[in-house]
C-alpha cells in the first residue's frame, strides 16, 4: 500500500493523497503513524478561522512507530514507539537558555515533511519522545496532556485550594487525569454544557473530581478549557477575589472577550493564558503518566474512529458525546 496523507484542501473540506519519500535526513527518522487525535487547533483550521495556504497537512497529536532511522541517529531505533512535540527547540536562542524553550525563537522551523493524518511521516529526532509500554490510542493524548501540565504547574495548586475546570472536550479530559494522577491534589470540578461529555468522566475520575452540571460556588483556581467565549466568562465569574484564573482557549474572533477586563478588575485575579506545553519534561511526564494510569474507564471518554472516518469526525466533533476524537491512521 502507498503510503498517503490526509490533507485540508479547501475549507471543511479533507481529502487524501498519495506521498513520496526521498533519502532520509542524516538526523531524521520515518515515523509509521499509528493514532493520531483531533486537536482543537485542527478544528480551527477545518472550520476555515485560520487564513492557510492549501492544501494544508494537519494532524500534530501522534503516536506511532520508527520504521527507519538517519545514518546520525543512536538515540533512537527501528521499533520505537514514539509521540511527538508541538514544538522544535533550537537550545541556542535566549528562550531557550531561559527554560522557556516551548517559546524558542525557531519554533516554526519545521522540520517535518507532513503533519500526522498520514500514514508515515519523515520528522526530526529533537521532536520526539519514546514511550515505554503497551500501544494503545490513549497514547495520542500526549502533547495536549503535556499542554495542560504546563498550565497545571503555572497555577501553583495547594491541598486546600478549590478548584474548577470549564470544558469537558479534549483538553477538558486531559487536565481531569493530570488531577487524577496527582496523589497530593484537591478535589477538582469539571463543568461542560455536554452531559454525556460530564458522564463520562464519572466513573474513570472516581474521588479525584466531581462533574457539575450547573456551577453556582466560586473558585480559587479556575481552568478556562471551554474553547468558547461563553465559557471565559463563566470561568472568569466563577473565580473568587485573589483568585488565579487560567485561559488556553484560542478563539477565532477575540472581540467576543471586551467583558473580561471588567470581569477581573477590583478582584486582584491573577490571570494568564496558557497555550504550549512549557520544556520537554511535561511530554516526558505525560507519556509515563498515560503508560502507567490509563485504565479501561478512562478508555471510555475517547472514541476511535478509522480514517475513512475523517471528514465525519471533523463534521460531527462538536456534536459528539466523546471527550476525545482519534483517528486510527494506520491498523
Amino acid at each position: 500500500m502507498k503510503d498517503f496523507v490526509y490533507t485540508l484542501d479547501r475549507p471543511k473540506f479533507i481529502d487524501v493523497h498519495e506521498l513520496a519519500f526521498g533519502e532520509l535526513h542524516a538526523n531524521w527518522v520515518r515515523v509509521k503513524v499509528l493514532f493520531c487525535g483531533i486537536c482543537g487547533s485542527d478544528m480551527s483550521k477545518f472550520n476555515g478561522h485560520r487564513k492557510l495556504d492549501y492544501p494544508e497537512s494537519i494532524g500534530h497529536e501522534f503516536v506511532g512507530r520508527i520504521i527507519q532511522v538517519g545514518r546520525d541517529i543512536s538515540k533512537f531505533a527501528v521499533g520505537d514507539v514514539v509521540t511527538t512535540d508541538l514544538n522544535y527547540r533550537c537550545g541556542l536562542c535566549s528562550k531557550c537558555f531561559e527554560y522557556r524553550s516551548h517559546l524558542c525563537e525557531r519554533n516554526d522551523v519545521g522540520l517535518f515533511s507532513n503533519r500526522g493524518f498520514a500514514s508515515t511521516v519523515d520528522i526530526e529526532v529533537s521532536y520526539l519522545t519514546t514511550i515505554d509500554g503497551a500501544m494503545g490510542p490513549h497514547l495520542a493524548l500526549s502533547e495536549p496532556l503535556s499542554c495542560v501540565l504546563h498550565a497545571k504547574n503555572w497555577a501553583q495548586i495547594t491541598p486546600t485550594d478549590r478548584v474548577l475546570i470549564i470544558g469537558a472536550g479534549g483538553i477538558g479530559l486531559c487536565m481531569a487525569f493530570a488531577f487524577f494522577c496527582d496523589q497530593s491534589a484537591p478535589l477538582v470540578a469539571i463543568h461542560d454544557k455536554s452531559a454525556g461529555r460530564l458522564d463520562n468522566l464519572i466513573e474513570p475520575m472516581g474521588h479525584s473530581g466531581m462533574p457539575l452540571k450547573q456551577v453556582d460556588d466560586l473558585y480559587d483556581v479556575v481552568f478556562d478549557l471551554s474553547g468558547t467565549a461563553s465559557g471565559l466568562e463563566l470561568a472568569a465569574s466563577r473565580t473568587a477575589s485573589g483568585g488565579r484564573l487560567c485561559s488556553m482557549t484560542h478563539l477565532a474572533d477575540f472581540s467576543e472577550t471586551t467583558f473580561l477586563l471588567e470581569a477581573l478588575t477590583r478582584r486582584d485575579i491573577t490571570f494568564t493564558v496558557s497555550y504550549l506545553n512549557g520544556e520537554p519534561e511535561n511530554l516526558k511526564e505525560a507519556t509515563s503518566m498515560l503508560a502507567s494510569s490509563w485504565n479501561q474507564s478512562w478508555n471510555n471518554t475517547i472514541e476511535v474512529l478509522g480514517r475513512d472516518r475523517i471528514q465525519n469526525a471533523f463534521e460531527q466533533r462538536h456534536l459528539s458525546r466523546f471527550n476525545k476524537t482519534i483517528i486510527e491512521v494506520w491498523g
